[in-house]
């Protein structure tokens, strides 16, 4: 009885360390995350009425939340705004040293790990300028400052350089949420274009990009029920991306809701408001957040 109980135990000892390695093996050969990162800026100008940082703020949120839904990491996300401080998902005031500091160093190191398969999201909300030498953003530094076009193309194409070198190159998705910023399509030294990005923009390089105010500012503003003052393209489009669109899919269907919503708003106010987002796709195949 001794010797069996020895022979029985020795077989369960050696299926468990059987069971084991294929259990080593199986889990070793599952493939790991994509790594995500994303660098979000929101900027301001202080001479804005409050109901406009809200809107830029409500829709850096919104940004910010789709991301963690899409399984980016808070510390794989960089968020620039200038509601750091209250708002404790900020890391940083949306000056001009800190869009430089993260896009050009904590982005291209970040890159810079040896890893296959990078996903990155760069997504700007704020003013932006046409016709005054190029500038795009209003970092809210005191005094007020500027990026200009060619100097957010430089500093993209450095902090994405890393994939060049390595070549763990996958895939960007930059989205310029400000008026005029159809600018921004095209290759340097003043686009963004590039192999494996998709550039959106809320609108061309002529017309404005709208926004609903918090609070409501006029009785016709029907914004969804969601939405507590935002970009309106940017409501439609992270909507898509949430619901598990790719980008091509969620910048059509986003780019239908926001001309219609803006004509509309327009017909009622009497007005001639229109928004044009646009995207240029430089990527191969699908790219989802």
């Amino acid at each position: 009885m001794t010797s069996t109980k020895k022979l029985s135990h020795g077989k369960t000892l050696s299926l468990l360390l059987v069971f084991s390695l294929v259990l080593s093996v199986s889990l070793s050969a599952t493939p790991p995350p994509v790594p995500k990162f994303a660098v979000v800026v929101v900027g301001a100008n202080q001479a804005d009425p409050e109901s406009m940082h809200i809107a830029f703020g409500n829709t850096g949120d919104r940004v910010y939340s789709t991301l963690k839904t899409k399984g980016f990491t808070d510390a794989n996300i960089l968020y620039l705004s200038w509601d750091f401080g209250p708002n404790p998902n900020v890391d940083g005031l949306s000056t001009k040293a800190n869009i430089s500091w993260g896009l050009q160093t904590w982005l291209r190191n970040n890159l810079n790990n040896g890893l296959m398969d990078e996903t990155v999201v760069i997504y700007f909300i704020d003013h932006g300028g046409v016709n005054v030498g190029g500038y795009f953003f209003v970092p809210f530094d005191n005094p007020t400052n500027f990026v200009y076009d060619w100097e957010l193309s430089n500093w993209v194409n450095i902090g994405l350089s890393e994939w060049v070198i390595t070549t763990n190159y996958n895939v960007c998705n930059i989205v310029i949420e400000t008026c005029f910023s159809g600018n921004l399509i095209g290759w340097t030294p003043t686009g963004l274009s590039g192999p494996n990005r998709i550039v959106v923009t809320a609108t061309d390089t002529m017309l404005q990009a709208y926004s609903w105010w918090m609070p409501p500012q006029i009785w016709y503003d029907q914004r969804p029920a969601d939405s507590n003052g935002e970009a309106i393209f940017s409501y439609y489009f992270l909507k898509m991306i949430g619901a598990g669109r790719d980008v091509q899919m969620a910048f059509n269907r986003s780019f239908i809701q926001t001309v219609n919503e803006v004509l509309r708003l327009a017909l009622l106010s009497g007005g001639n408001e229109q928004q044009n987002p646009m995207i240029d796709n430089q990527c191969p195949g699908q790219l989802f957040w």
